[in-house]
């Protein structure tokens, strides 16, 4: 998940086309490809679910009376 979620098929800078596993245009070397929006509501729903499943196992090893 090192390029996370690609934003566009073309750079947004020069138009060059944009492959899926690429996290910069290579015509033009630009950074900025990458749709943080939908990258971060990612990452906050897998760590939720990460958390949730934490605290079941963690639950079932400590009782809390």
């Amino acid at each position: 998940m090192s390029n996370l979620f690609i934003n566009h098929k073309n750079c947004p800078e020069c138009g060059g086309r944009i492959k899926g596993y690429y996290y910069y245009c290579g015509q033009c070397g630009s950074q900025n490809v990458v749709n943080w929006k939908h990258t971060g509501i990612f990452l906050l729903i897998a760590g939720k679910i990460f958390l949730v499943a934490m605290l079941f196992l963690l639950k079932n090893f400590v009782q809390i009376h």
